[in-house]
């Protein structure tokens, strides 16, 4: 019965774990599918090449980098980023300004893909971003 019990206990914990990353993942989605509804057919998501220093947080630790790419959804992160895909994480980017949530996606040869987290707000703060460093580049 002890066992049972406890047994009952840590699935449900495990259920409200599961539950509230559903609920953020859903709310991410809706997110991103608004935005790119308001984003229209006149504006692009364009990458950009940069070399840029930059810090990722992620569960309390940093690490120092570079962003090689970036564009208003996702960034290449070069530095020794070891986070399972789908870790929600802060980048910051020197010359932004600000930092950008995301997630981690993937290590390719370059460094890391990190999605950014799409909405309305994001894209138009990316927007004006983008300008400034393609002037600067």
């Amino acid at each position: 019965v002890d066992d049972t019990s406890g047994n009952a206990a840590e699935v449900k914990r495990t259920s409200a774990v599961l539950s509230a990353d559903t609920a953020t993942l859903s709310a991410e989605v809706m997110d991103f599918l608004t935005s790119l509804r308001d984003l229209g057919e006149d504006r692009k998501l364009s990458t950009l090449d940069v070399n840029l220093p930059a810090t990722a947080f992620v569960n309390g630790k940093t690490v120092a980098g570079r962003v090689l790419k970036v564009s208003p959804g996702m960034a290449l992160f070069d530095g020794p980023l070891q986070v399972a895909a789908g870790t929600l994480l802060e980048l910051r980017i020197d010359s932004l300004g600000r930092p950008l949530q995301g997630r981690f996606v993937d290590r390719v040869g370059a460094g890391c893909q990190i999605q950014l987290l799409l909405n309305h707000e994001h894209l138009t703060f990316m927007e004006g971003a983008m300008t400034r460093l393609a002037a600067a580049a």
